[in-house]
This record gives C-alpha cells, sequence and structure tokens, in this order.
C-alpha cells in the first residue's frame, strides 16, 4: 500500500505524496533519467526509517509554520494513510472527489502495458474507489486537464519499458467514474503537456518518445503541438514543430496565446 497524506482547506483539496525514497538522485528530463529513478529500491527498513524521518521533519515544519486561526480558516493536516495507488497524477474533480493514477505496477520490467492502476478519492468519506482503466492501454506518462464539461482529458501514456508513447487520448467521466478512448493522435507521445485553452480546446505539446523510433535529445522533443475540443477529432498541427522538454509547464496568457513560463508567448 502507499502512504498518503491529505490537506483540506476552504473547500479546495490537494494531495500529497509521502516520500518513502531518497531524494531524486537522477536528472528524470531523458527516458534514461526515468529509468534510473524509477528503478531505485527501497528495502522495508530502509522505507520505515524514512517514514519515521518524514514524520519527524514534518512535524518540526509545521512548528516553524505554525500560525493561528480556525481549521476552516488556515486547512489542517490528516494523518497518512494508506492508498491503493501512488498518486503521481492527480485531479480534482468537478463533485470534490480526486482521480489518482500512476502505472501497470510497481516494476519497470513488467512487459504489462494493457491497463493503469487508478483511483477516485472521496476527502468527506476517506473511502477509494477502483477506477482502473482497462482501454488497453497504460496511460502513465499521460499528460491531463479538464475539458469544460468536467471531463477529464489525458493524452499519450507509456507503450512499453523501452518508454514509447502511446497515440491513444482518455476520456474520465466523473459522473459515472468511466473511462473511454478519446481520437488517436498523429504520433506516440509520452510526457506531453496538455493545456485548456480559452476556446475550449486542449492544446497538446511536446511528449516523446513515440512509436515512429523519435527520442529525446539535447534540450528536448521536437513535435506539432496539436489541438483536441471533443468529441471532434484532434486537428492538424496548430503550428511548426517546436523543441521542448517533456511536460513543459504551458499555460494561456490573458490574451489566450499558450506560454512558456519564463519565455514569450508563442
Amino acid at each position: 500500500m502507499k502512504r498518503i497524506a491529505a490537506w483540506i482547506a476552504l473547500g479546495t483539496t490537494a494531495v500529497a505524496v509521502v516520500a518513502v525514497g531518497n531524494a531524486s538522485a537522477h536528472g528524470v528530463a531523458t527516458p534514461r533519467g526515468h529509468a534510473l529513478e524509477d528503478s531505485v529500491v527501497i528495502s522495508p527498513s530502509a522505507q520505515k526509517h524514512q517514514n519515521h524521518e518524514t514524520k519527524v521533519t514534518s512535524a518540526a515544519a509545521s512548528r516553524a509554520d505554525a500560525v493561528s486561526g480556525t481549521p476552516d480558516e488556515i486547512g489542517q493536516w490528516g494523518p497518512v494513510v494508506n492508498w491503493p495507488v501512488v498518486a503521481i497524477f492527480t485531479s480534482l474533480l468537478p463533485n470534490g472527489k480526486v482521480l489518482a493514477y500512476d502505472s501497470a505496477s510497481d516494476s519497470l520490467a513488467d512487459p504489462d502495458e494493457s491497463f493503469t492502476r487508478a483511483t477516485v478519492w472521496d476527502p468527506a468519506t476517506g473511502s477509494q474507489t477502483n477506477v482502473r482503466v482497462n482501454t488497453g492501454y497504460n496511460i502513465f506518462c499521460s499528460g491531463l486537464a479538464h475539458l469544460v464539461n468536467g471531463t477529464v482529458f489525458t493524452a499519450g501514456g507509456n507503450l512499453d519499458p523501452q518508454f514509447d508513447g502511446i497515440v491513444q487520448t482518455h476520456l474520465f467521466d466523473p459522473a459515472t467514474n468511466t473511462w473511454s478512448l478519446g481520437p488517436n493522435m498523429a504520433a506516440g507521445r509520452w510526457y506531453p503537456s496538455v493545456t485548456p485553452m480559452s476556446n475550449g480546446e486542449m492544446l497538446i505539446t511536446s511528449g516523446g518518445p513515440d512509436t515512429s523510433g523519435m527520442r529525446i535529445s539535447g534540450a528536448g522533443n521536437r513535435m506539432h503541438p496539436r489541438a483536441y475540443a471533443g468529441p471532434t477529432p484532434i486537428r492538424r498541427p496548430i503550428g511548426p514543430a517546436m523543441t521542448a522538454p517533456m511536460s513543459p509547464p504551458i499555460a494561456p496568457t490573458p490574451s489566450a496565446r499558450p506560454s512558456v513560463p519564463g519565455d514569450t508567448p508563442r
């Protein structure tokens, strides 16, 4: 089981994963870096020790950052509880619950990429609902964002242990807790970014390698941005190919032009 701590404040919910491994010792901007970081094995005794250190450090930080006020004013940390997944990818749903998913297993060597472990957590009751992705694909390493109707849209995922991306997109309906396949992209994407735009479209940027053999090298991955509004197919590239790292932090500006923080609008 995975260890999770939850923070609830003024109607907003966030999920924080309590670290059970060493601080990142490898760069994760490349597939090789991801493989090295994800292949770290933590023994039960080391995990127990690090859980203790986490609690001690968190307690000290809480005392240092203590402010006056009631829980409805400043929030409140709940107890550390077991979760069925490592909440690497999370989304606050319109109904106040939280969708979280990770991968098909804890092992990178596992050849079965035909599903994804996923759960919906209800902070009001503490219950977990199994919403495993059974579409035949692993959406680990996907990008995600909300469509205007509250549906969660994901693009890409993990095809194999070599970190090839998938062309599939997925839709999660929070009203029924069900997954469905969306339209395919032109190329597989692994760790893309999905940015909701003011016109309701989803901007899909970066992500690699892909099924055509493209690999990450140098500063990033050169791919064409594409857009999806649902339920229509993903439309043709909306601009020239761009070089960007995996999962770049792209956000819309007031002028509705996407921009990388620290960069100029594109």
